[in-house]
């Protein structure tokens, strides 16, 4: 029979060192300070995980939540006890007067901190990874601001006659607008516009876009 000491000893291991293994991922407070004030820096709000992270009010591996409103923040939706309430508060009024946000409404919440996001140089959470993001953004934006200008000159050119109602395909040089195939130098005009849209088609496959506004 195996001693009750032995069985109680394997027990308090079993439970102890996973929790041991756990807070161990955890960064100490002294390099999540320097974590927030590399993003507070690079004025990415999430320098606030690595406050929270820091002074409790999140735990890694856990579900959270933030909400900061005209000058009022939330964690977990309860708000903070001072000192930390006027600190936190403080702090980030003065990222959003530097960035021209000051009435800026905004929130996050996830089933999980990931605090290997947030030490991660190219984490979810990180600088590289919200520059990155904008970065798509913009170039997102740019190209339907020009895929406009072109459908633009499709309508003037008679090739569609309501531009909130079409559709069309473009896979290598073969463009059909609404079904029809273009062709000669209709074709070679718009084949031309569409290329010089950078990022607006990737690899071999086909490019399609449609706007519906009739049942």
């Amino acid at each position: 029979m195996i001693p009750v000491t032995k069985i109680f000893k394997s027990l308090l291991l079993a439970f102890v060192l996973p929790l041991f293994v756990y807070a161990g991922d955890v960064p100490d407070a002294k390099e999540l300070t320097h974590i927030s004030n590399d993003m507070y820096a690079a004025n990415n709000k999430n320098y606030l995980l690595a406050d929270a992270l820091r002074d409790d009010f999140i735990k890694s591996g856990e579900a959270f939540s933030y909400t900061y409103a005209l000058g009022t923040l939330t964690i977990n939706n309860k708000p903070l006890p001072e000192p930390y309430n006027t600190q936190y508060v403080e702090r980030m009024k003065t990222l959003l007067e530097r960035t021209g946000g000051v009435n800026t409404v905004f929130s996050m919440n996830s089933n999980k901190l990931s605090v290997a996001d947030l030490t991660n140089p190219q984490g979810s959470y990180s600088n590289y990874t919200i520059a990155k993001n904008k970065a798509e953004a913009l170039q997102r934006t740019r190209c339907s601001e020009e895929l406009d200008v072109v459908l633009n000159e499709m309508y003037a050119d008679g090739l569609i006659q309501d531009l909130q109602n079409m559709h069309f395909v473009w896979k290598g040089d073969d463009l059909r607008v609404n079904g029809k195939k273009l062709k000669g130098a209709t074709a070679e005009k718009y084949n031309a516009r569409l290329n010089a849209i950078d990022g607006l088609r990737s690899g071999k496959g086909a490019y399609r876009f449609s706007r519906a506004t009739k049942g």
